[in-house]
């Protein structure tokens, strides 16, 4: 058996624990004799967040239509890689996602509401209102503090949400790396196995 994973990056190239985790997840599919290839960006991008997000999910879909007849899997890593399930009714082929953190499944990309503490978890089952008003009582998006999140913003974080949450239903397999993840994917009607990286 041939994987394909997808990360946007993975070392020598990091930007936090989530690619020395996908790395120590490869090595361990290798160690049990599967062939395994990461389709990954060729070094950090150092460009806005937004220009980010458009850039990685353009090139790997690209990409992956030239390579996918190579590997009988593909695998996505993090949360820019799930678009490329939008090819998965022309290659036909498994398509698995391990989601390693929060950004796929909160429009804030945090799963906290009201900041204070930055820690607390958002226990609120989220919808388009209650998304505004969690924004408009929060200074804090993604990885950024922000001073003013307007509604227009708010609304545009809920589409891609709503979004990664019907990509998320296109995937054949989805592992969350924890309990609360699995939780919070149950939570948006999403089955999962929990399979911690290098497991």
């Amino acid at each position: 058996m041939r994987v394909l994973f997808i990360s946007e990056y993975f070392p020598p190239f990091s930007q936090g624990g989530g690619e020395r985790s996908a790395e120590k997840l490869v090595k361990a599919i290798q160690k049990k004799g599967v062939e395994c290839s990461v389709l990954t960006s060729n070094k950090i991008y150092q460009v806005k967040d937004w220009k980010r997000h458009f850039y990685f999910p353009y090139y790997s879909i690209i990409n992956l239509w030239k390579l996918h007849k190579d590997y009988d899997v593909i695998h996505c890593l993090n949360s820019t890689s799930i678009y490329t399930v939008l090819l998965k009714p022309i290659i036909k082929k498994p398509f698995v996602i391990h989601i390693n953190s929060y950004v796929t499944l909160c429009p804030k990309g945090t799963l906290i509401y009201k900041d204070q503490t930055k820690r607390s978890e958002c226990d609120i089952k989220c919808s388009l209102y209650n998304n505004i008003d969690c924004c408009s009582h929060s200074s804090w998006v993604g990885i950024k503090d922000v001073k003013h999140i307007s509604k227009i913003y708010a609304f545009l974080l809920w589409i891609r949400y709503r979004f990664h949450i019907y990509l998320l239903h296109r995937f054949d397999k989805i592992i969350a790396i924890s309990k609360k993840v699995k939780d919070v994917l149950e939570h948006n009607e999403l089955d999962s196995e929990v399979i911690y990286y290098g497991a």
